[in-house]
C-alpha cells in the first residue's frame, strides 16, 4: 500500500510521548545508567528482550509493570516512585482515569518524618549539595519545592554508616543496616523547610577510627 502522498512510505511518524510517559522514560534511563547495564545486559538479567528494553527506553512503548520493578531492583532503587509514574503513564495510554497516588503527595508539616520516595516528593526537586566522603560514599541534600521539604540520600556506603539531616525541625537520620542497603540509595525521612532555611548534614562513617564529616546548604 502506498502512502497518501505517493511516497510509498506507510510508516507512521513517531508521536510525541505524553508528559506522563516522558517522565517515566527519563526515570528508566536514569536507572539504566545507574545500573551500568547495556541493553544486552538488561536482556541477560531480566525476562525481557533487548528490543523490548530499547523501545521502552526510547519512550516508544510503555514497559510492563514488572519490567519497571526489575530495573529498579538492578539499580538498587526503591520501586515506589517509578511504579507511581508507570501507573500515571498507563492510565493516560489506556484512557482510564488515573488513580490517586498511594500514598498521595504531602505538603509541609504533613511530610515531616515521612519517606520522600513514597510521598512522590522527588518530582520535581532541587539538589542543594553533593558531597563525596573520605570513605567514598556519595551523599546528596535534596529539596522539593512542591512538598516544601528536604532530605538526604547516600549510596556507596558501608554497613554501619549513618547520615543525619537537620533544618529548622528535628534531626532526621538513616543508617546502613545491611549489605542490601550498602548497594542502594538510602534516604533519610523528610524535614519541613522554607526557602532561605539553612540545612546541615552530617555523615558518620562506620568504625571508631573514621571521622565524621559535616556540610551545609541553604534552600534557594
Amino acid at each position: 500500500m502506498r502512502a497518501p502522498n505517493g511516497s510509498g512510505d506507510t510508516r507512521r511518524p513517531p508521536s510525541t510521548p505524553s508528559p506522563e510517559r516522558a517522565r517515566l522514560t527519563a526515570a528508566l534511563r536514569g536507572l539504566k545508567e545507574r545500573a551500568g547495564l547495556s541493553l544486552t545486559g538488561l536482556e541477560e538479567r531480566t525476562p525481557f528482550s533487548k528490543s523490548s528494553w530499547g523501545r521502552s527506553l526510547k519512550g516508544e512503548t510503555l514497559p510492563p509493570r514488572d519490567a519497571v520493578r526489575e530495573l529498579c531492583r538492578l539499580a538498587g532503587e526503591p520501586d515506589a516512585h517509578c511504579l507511581a509514574l508507570w501507573e500515571l503513564a498507563e492510565s493516560e495510554s489506556s484512557g482510564r482515569a488515573a488513580p490517586a497516588p498511594a500514598p498521595p503527595r504531602c505538603r509541609g508539616t504533613a511530610c515531616e518524618g515521612r519517606d520522600p520516595v513514597n510521598m512522590l516528593c522527588g518530582i520535581p526537586l532541587d539538589t542543594l549539595l553533593e558531597h563525596r566522603t573520605a570513605s567514598g560514599a556519595h551523599l546528596q541534600m535534596r529539596y522539593s519545592p512542591k512538598c516544601g521539604t528536604s532530605w538526604g540520600r547516600v549510596r556507596g556506603t558501608r554497613v554501619g554508616d549513618r547520615v543525619e539531616l537537620t533544618a529548622a525541625g528535628p534531626t532526621r537520620s538513616a543508617e546502613i543496616a545491611d549489605a542490601l542497603d550498602a548497594k542502594a540509595y538510602v534516604y533519610t525521612p523528610m524535614t519541613r523547610k522554607a526557602p532561605g532555611t539553612l540545612v546541615r548534614a552530617r555523615f558518620h562513617p562506620a568504625g571508631q577510627t573514621r571521622r565524621e564529616e559535616c556540610f551545609e546548604a541553604t534552600v534557594r
